[in-house]
């Protein structure tokens, strides 16, 4: 008896992003029945970069790249015709922002703002230059509480679109 053995279905894919450099995580969400994931660099031909795995973690990377997963059946060994293209996003922090300090002579609130907001970028305000407590969101202008003693107060640029975040200054 010969057998007709069917090449497998293509993978559906999720791509991944980040801000900056670093890794990235990709993931196959739908596998072919009997199937397993190979990832590789290149859509045709090329070495696995992980075999039988659904779920990829780049190598540290500095801009968008794509990988590619490929269906291999488990049993027979045959591979999906095609391999998905899986897309790993990197996303450039915005510009800091320019912000001008405030001073009043007795206790009170203080207005702080940032002159100027980089392009397609929102301001954050914070207690602390990393971590800390949210204290406004979305807007150039921070008025403060009534402080009696001189205090540090933090804005950051987050892009609209990508949500990644500059330094705070």
């Amino acid at each position: 008896t010969a057998a007709v053995n069917v090449a497998p279905g293509l993978a559906t894919a999720s791509n991944g992003s980040r801000c900056g450099t670093g890794t990235v995580a990709l993931s196959v969400t739908s596998i072919p029945a009997g199937c397993t994931i190979d990832w590789y660099s290149v859509a045709t031909g090329g070495d696995a970069l992980l075999s039988g795995n659904a779920n990829f973690i780049t190598p540290s990377i500095s801009t968008t790249t794509t990988y590619y997963a490929e269906s291999r059946n488990i049993t027979t060994g045959f591979v999906s015709t095609t391999r998905t293209a899986v897309t790993a996003t990197v996303n450039v922090a915005p510009e800091l922002a320019i912000a001008s300090n405030g001073s009043r002579y007795e206790s009170g609130t203080v207005d702080l703002s940032v002159t100027s907001v980089p392009a397609g970028s929102t301001i954050d305000w914070y207690t602390a230059a990393t971590g800390g407590t949210l204290l406004l969101s979305g807007n150039a202008n921070y008025t403060t509480p009534s402080i009696s003693t001189t205090t540090t107060y933090y804005a950051e640029s987050r892009n609209t679109t990508t949500g990644c975040v500059s330094a705070t200054v």
